[in-house]
This record gives structure tokens, sequence and C-alpha cells, in this order.
């Protein structure tokens, strides 16, 4: 190998191991976003989309009562009206199939900031937005007979899980950069 070959096999091994630390540094830094705002969470708000057929799912209010329930019984504060930190989603979607129902259900939690837009020639000098941030939580896909018990189970072990992860985020103390 000539030493112009040596160089540009060095400098681009060097330029790889250079990105991947670049990388890793902020992708630590992105990670802190979902428990920062988990640890943020005063007040939620519980919103259920049914897209349950055939009577798999033939009362939808009971995972939002269930959800309800075990946030409060972790010491989470729920709320009906837009003063909530963050959103609650709850989606079922599902149908009969030969006598038994199939439904996938997903919680997930969105929250809304308010944040100045970096400048640009495309919006104003010191333009905010309202911002979203969605942290899909968890998902089950069950099967068989009897789905409006289980979906309230699954729920209710969604909203346990919910819980656990707010309260470890603010045992946590983040350091900002």
């Amino acid at each position: 190998m000539t030493s112009v070959s040596q160089r540009l096999v060095v400098s681009s091994l060097l330029s790889f191991l250079f990105l991947q630390a670049v990388h890793a540094d902020s992708l630590g830094k992105y990670e802190q976003i979902a428990p920062a705002f988990m640890a943020s969470v005063s007040k939620l708000r519980i919103l259920i989309d049914d897209q349950v057929k055939d009577s798999c799912l033939p009362q939808p209010n009971q995972l939002k009562d269930k959800m309800e329930i075990s946030l409060r019984k972790n010491g989470l504060s729920v709320v009906e009206d837009y003063t909530s930190d963050a959103r609650v989603d709850i989606t079922a979607f599902g149908y009969k199939t030969d006598g038994s129902c199939v439904v996938h259900l997903e919680t997930s939690v969105t929250f809304f900031t308010y944040a100045q837009i970096p400048n640009s020639k495309y919006v104003k000098e010191n333009t905010s937005a309202f911002i979203s941030y969605n942290i899909q939580f968890q998902a089950s896909l069950l099967t068989g007979p009897d789905m409006q018990y289980r979906l309230v189970q699954a729920v209710e072990r969604h909203a346990d899980s919910l819980s656990l992860e707010v309260l470890r985020a603010r045992e946590v103390k983040y350091e900002y950069r």
C-alpha cells in the first residue's frame, strides 16, 4: 500500500470514528427527552380512540375509566379539560373473526410544548409554535373471547407501566448541556 492510500484509509477510519462519537453523543441527549417529559407530568388527560367493530368492545369508556383509576391509585392526577401536561391516547383497532375477536391495543403519551422556532429564511424572526411530542408507550395484540374484560386488564397493565415510568423519571436528576 502506498503512503497516500495509507493516509486515505487512516483519515477515513478517523472520520468514521468521529462521526460515530458525534452520533452517540447526540443520541444520548435525544434519549433524555422522553424521560424528562415523563418527569414533568403532573396532570394527564385520557382519550379513547375506539376503532373496534363487530361488538368486540361494547363499552369503550371502561378502558378510559380503568386507565384513570390506575393512574390515580399511583398518585397521578387526571383531568377532563385542556389544562393537562400530557394526553394519554388509548387506541383500539379490531374486528370479529370466526366467533372470536382480534384487537390491537396501543397506549401512547403526547406532550405539548410551546417553543421558539430557529431563525431561517422561511419564518419570521422570533416565531413560536405549539409542538407535540408523542411516545408510543405500550402495545398489545389480543385474540379470543371475552375481549372487553381482557382489554380492560391490558389497559390496567399499560397504566401501571406508565405510572412506573413517570415515577422512575421523577427520581432521576437530568443534566442539560
